[in-house]
């Protein structure tokens, strides 16, 4: 194609933790639920979402501005569908735990409220 550019993906070098918290994700064979718990980053359960489908959980879950971040949604879709294909199937779900190394950040730098991830011994970057 003429005009178009191709660009080649490329894995993230780092991640940042959404200020908004993380989820838990896990099927309900049982109900025949999908269940996303939200915490906050300090590790406080403060709500849990119910339903059927993924779209019905990240919708809910958006609509209630538990997510700031798009790479964070990115990865709760993922997480999602693979959690109903392990309700619809049966075949065993694990949320994905990559292999990263949590940094915190000291009080006084610039991002004293976040969390750096270390994907693969890449170093962590500061913006400011």
């Amino acid at each position: 194609m003429h005009g178009v550019e191709t660009v080649q993906g490329k894995e993230p070098e780092r991640l940042t933790l959404d200020s908004a918290g993380y989820f838990v994700v896990y099927p309900d064979p049982r109900r025949k639920r999908l269940v996303l718990e939200h915490y906050t980053n300090h590790g406080v359960l403060n709500r849990v979402i119910e339903g059927k489908t993924p779209a019905a959980l990240y919708a809910t879950a958006i609509a209630r501005g538990l997510l700031t971040r798009l790479d964070h949604a990115a990865y709760l879709g993922r997480e999602l569908a693979r959690a109903e294909r392990g309700l619809r199937t049966g075949e065993p779900y694990v949320q994905d735990r990559a292999a990263v190394e949590i940094i915190r950040i000291p009080p006084a730098a610039p991002f004293s409220q976040e969390f750096l991830l270390r994907v693969r011994g890449t170093q962590p970057v500061n913006d400011s």
